[in-house]
């Protein structure tokens, strides 16, 4: 088995679609200038992005007339505005997937292209400039020129899919949703207007309130991502729920066998939510206050987090009783009801004491423990994948066992990096950053 840390081959990267000049530099090739390519996944942003670290030591633009009326010769720098826009197309060869692809590996162009956000400068010389390319996919730069003004009024799963599937005239963004296996049903109704708000960000206003239609008891919260498969949209206990996609090993693993390319190279544990709840001193509960626009009524309630079966680790949830209710945050919300209907509604809309508390301190829990780590790259990774991670124990009695019990287990992949550059053994890495809501190897459901 081939060492996934070794750097990976590009086999094109390049601008084609210039059209400055019919005939004649329709297409700049890159490959020469190559430092490193950064492509980038987190449960946190509805869509995928990537950075190009370039090296520029000559003329290879053609410059349009807007920018020289002889339409000479210019930088990557000088012609920034002529490339804003353009595609970037992109084909890395590695072991670690099989494609289409000659060699296999990650490809972005044509049918998935990158568009060129900006060009900013990292470096300047005599002699060279080093750029950095901001990459993002066209329905990113579309979003951000689209205003959502029409009411959404059916379950929330549909009206994400509206949203993503529906014209830009009507405040969509007109792109293929892709397979529905990869959208969580829910079973809450909401009627949301878009209020001229950017379709993604109505999308992960709705995600935040989404109860999920499975498994039957499943905590409100969902997340909306988009990985190398597509656009996803997940309930975290969902999430935790699926059987682990791959198994990492901390030390104690040769460099020159099968289970070489699953080490974890490095890693640092950084601190936790559940900490920062416990410093303000009222643990994992919070007050929820709403009034009733139509008696005019106020209802206060305490709410703290429950363990709904649903964990990473082997440890159920376990929270702060808050005895008084000055000491914990409160959330206020006003009762609304259902305007997505022809003539007046004393229907609910998606009742917010319902899923308000506890989407967010599920979304907290799922944060107790964060830790970044580094392996070999690995390209069948995904954001939202559950993989097994296995840190030697630090003791002079093997008879104890191999692994940290409270530090291994199960993780949630949050964000996800593959970084690629000339650098010998180094070349290709995939960076995470990991998380769970409890220690321990072994889950509720274990034996």
């Amino acid at each position: 088995m081939s060492n996934w840390s070794n750097p990976a081959t590009i086999t094109q990267l390049s601008i084609d679609d210039l059209n400055i000049t019919t005939g004649e530099n329709e297409k700049i090739e890159l490959l020469g200038g190559f430092l490193q390519f950064e492509y980038f996944e987190s449960l946190l942003s509805p869509y995928t992005t990537a950075n190009l670290l370039f090296i520029d030591t000559g003329y290879a633009v053609l410059a349009g007339a807007q920018e020289d009326l002889q339409e000479r010769l210019g930088t990557m720098r000088s012609s920034t505005e002529t490339l804003k826009g353009k595609t970037l197309t992109v084909k890395i060869s590695h072991p670690s997937k099989e494609s289409g692809i000659e060699g296999d590996g990650l490809e972005f162009s044509a049918d998935n292209p990158w568009k060129i956000l900006d060009i900013p400068l990292v470096l300047d010389s005599d002699k060279v400039e080093v750029l950095t390319f901001k990459l993002r996919p066209q329905y990113a730069i579309n979003n951000e020129k689209t205003k959502a003004y029409k009411t959404y009024v059916n379950k929330i799963r549909d009206n994400i899919i509206d949203l993503i599937a529906g014209s830009p005239e009507d405040g969509g963004l007109g792109i293929n949703p892709g397979g529905m296996e990869r959208y969580d049903d829910t079973v809450n109704k909401c009627t949301e207007s878009g209020q001229g708000r950017k379709p993604f960000d109505v999308i992960i206003s709705l995600a935040r309130q989404a109860i999920p239609a499975i498994p039957a008891n499943a905590k409100p919260g969902c997340f909306f991502f988009e990985t190398q498969d597509g656009f996803n949209f997940k309930g975290i206990d969902n999430l935790i729920n699926q059987p682990s996609a791959f198994a990492y090993v901390s030390g104690g693993t040769a460099t020159f066998c099968e289970g070489s390319n699953f080490r974890i190279l490095e890693y640092q544990v950084k601190s936790s939510m559940r900490d920062l709840f416990k410093s303000f001193n009222y643990g994992e509960a919070m007050n929820h206050t709403t009034f009733d626009p139509i008696t005019f009524t106020w209802k206060e309630t305490l709410k703290v987090v429950e363990d709904g079966g649903f964990n990473l680790g082997g440890n159920s949830l376990q929270t702060e009783i808050v005895e008084e209710m000055v000491n914990a945050p409160t959330y206020f919300d006003l009762q609304g009801f259902d305007s997505g209907n022809v003539g007046i509604s004393s229907e609910i809309n998606n009742n917010p004491e319902i899923w308000r508390v506890q989407a967010l301190t599920r979304y907290n829990s799922l944060l107790n423990k964060i830790i970044d780590i580094v392996v070999p790259c690995n390209l069948e990774l995904r954001v939202g994948q559950v993989i097994d991670c296995a840190w030697m124990k630090k003791t002079a009695k093997p008879e104890q066992g191999a692994s940290d019990e409270k530090l291994s287990g199960r993780y949630l992949i949050m964000h996800l990096s593959h970084k690629f550059n000339g650098t010998g053994q180094t070349g290709s890495l995939t960076h995470m950053t990991i998380v769970r809501d409890t220690d321990g190897i072994y889950s509720s459901g274990d034996n």
